[in-house]
Order: structure tokens, then sequence, then C-alpha cells
């Protein structure tokens, strides 16, 4: 009963990806009128290797795989996917992710708040990771995703 109660196991290989990249998004500010860095947008196209057609979560959770010993962290209170995402069968589909992460700093001495360049904040953000895991529970497979580069416009 034990061995037939067990949770299946991760699949990784369902899932792979074709391509990747990340471009920096902006909110506006409506008291300055003016755009405002809000975040990272990391685009992935993933291919489905299976028979079947597959639907990633909004609740499906991101990590980072850490350069050191490979250990994953929690990275879903930065990163989460825009939305679900259906990839057909056999088939290739985009998928993307919301990194919410600053690049402004706050000078506690002056109080002047100063942005910082995008692609120094980009680095920083996976700076320590080697690439980023998505899983997605429902269907228990796992998405092996690697740092984009960042294209800025």
């Amino acid at each position: 009963m034990w061995y037939s109660s067990r949770p299946a196991p991760w699949n990784s290989s369902t899932l792979t990806v074709v391509w990747s990249e990340a471009n920096e998004t902006f909110d506006l500010d409506e008291k300055a009128n003016e755009m405002k860095h809000a975040g990272f947008s990391l685009k992935y196209a993933l291919q489905n290797n299976t028979g079947h057609d597959i639907t990633i979560s909004t609740d499906a959770v991101v990590m980072k795989r850490l350069a050191k010993a490979s250990t994953l962290e929690d990275f879903s209170t930065v990163a989460k996917p825009y939305r679900a995402y259906f990839i057909p069968a056999r088939q290739t589909a985009e998928f993307s992710i919301r990194l919410d992460y600053g690049c402004t700093e706050h000078d506690l001495d002056t109080g002047v708040v100063r942005s910082r360049e995008p692609r120094v904040c980009f680095n920083e953000a996976l700076a320590d990771s080697e690439s980023l895991v998505v899983f997605d529970h429902i269907q228990r497979v796992q998405i092996n995703l690697p740092n984009p580069a960042l294209k800025l416009k």
C-alpha cells in the first residue's frame, strides 16, 4: 500500500527549452508621467516532447538552482509565470516568467533614490544561480530553464 501511494516522480524531460531571452519591463508612473523600471520578462520557447497537451499552471513554483552545490532556493516571491500556458503535444509554445526585481537604490544618508543600469540589476538577480527550475505540481513536471541573456532596446 505504501509503494502505490507514493507521489509520482518529477518528469524533467517532458518540456525542453528551444530558445530564451530576457527584456526589461516598465510601468507608467502617473505622478511623474513617465515610464519606470518594473522588472524583467523572461521568455522561453518550450518544446512539448510528449503525445499529450500540457498546461503549466499559474501556481507553478519557480526556484533558482544555485551555483553553490546545485542547491534549489525558492524564487517564487520574485519570479512567477504571467498566466497559465498551454503547450500542445509535440509542438513548441512560448512561456514567460515575470521577474519583479527593482533597479533602484536608496542612499540612506541623503535619502536620494537612484536608478541603476538594468543589466547590472538583472545580473545581480541571477548572479548566484546557474539556472531556474519551474515545478508544476499538478502535472508533476519539472522545467529546467537556462538563465537567459538580457536584450536591451
